[in-house]
């Protein structure tokens, strides 16, 4: 129970008040401490000198006093920025560590130093597991197993049938291609024909009339012999018509 009035100064009313606990005689204290990433400094002392005083105070007056202060090991960006890289991580990575061992190792410093200006708290830690949400669970990872297996097994399904509709597709391209080639084979072979047919008309209409023109000439001929035999006066005539040019052309040249 406690024995003194305290006296508190409210800055938002700017005077002083009677301290009144919530709870009757107990009291609950909760300060921010440090984030561990590096050794103490002035700035851990002030908060942990200053409540620890108040700490030593209440109990002095008769308060039952729950004194909680939190280590950060966590979270803390850098200037105390909302976006950036975390204090703890940046040490471990430039010391090689991993961040908790930043944190465990710097910890133990910060305590070791409060030790040395008479803190009266005792260290309680309390050991707590964070658990992997659910789609971080062996189930889940089973079954993005199952469903990555499915996937890819519809894949190659998708594929198959594609490849087998585009076979059919060849297949009938190659059957209408081939039974062009086999029209147009046909058709040339039946021109082939018709050409050879045409060719020999022409070369037995070419000896036809080589045969009609030998017969015409020796028609000729014998109409000829014919004329000479019939009429040999006229072969006479011409002889001596001959002969008399040929004596007026040597006399001249005499």
């Amino acid at each position: 129970m406690a024995t003194q009035q305290l006296y508190v100064y409210n800055t938002l009313a700017r005077i002083k008040q009677p301290f009144k606990s919530i709870v009757p005689d107990h009291v609950g204290m909760y300060v921010c401490g440090p984030t561990v990433y590096g050794d103490g400094h002035l700035g851990h002392a002030r908060p942990a000198i200053t409540f620890d005083i108040l700490f030593r105070y209440l109990q002095h007056i008769g308060y039952k006093v729950r004194y909680v202060r939190n280590i950060t090991d966590v979270g803390h960006l850098e200037h105390d920025a909302d976006e950036g890289e975390d204090k703890i991580a940046k040490k471990a990575r430039l010391e090689q560590l991993e961040p908790m061992e930043i944190a465990q190792y710097y910890t133990r410093r910060y305590h070791q130093a409060m030790d040395a200006m008479g803190r009266q708290t005792d260290v309680v830690s309390i050991q707590f597991y964070i658990t992997p949400p659910f789609y971080r669970q062996w189930y889940m990872y089973l079954l993005y197993a199952v469903v990555t297996i499915v996937l890819i097994y519809a894949i190659i399904r998708l594929r198959l049938r594609k490849l087998e509709k585009d076979k059919i597709q060849l297949e009938h391209v190659i059957q209408e291609r081939t039974a062009e080639v086999v029209k147009q084979k046909d058709e040339i072979e039946e021109k082939s024909k018709s050409l050879e047919t045409a060719l020999r008309d022409l070369e037995e209409a070419q000896h036809e009339l080589i045969r009609q023109e030998k017969m015409a000439t020796a028609g000729k001929l014998t109409q000829g012999l014919i004329d000479r035999i019939l009429n040999p006066m006229n072969y006479i005539n011409n002889f001596s018509k001959l002969s008399c040019g040929l004596l007026k052309d040597l006399k001249a040249n005499i």
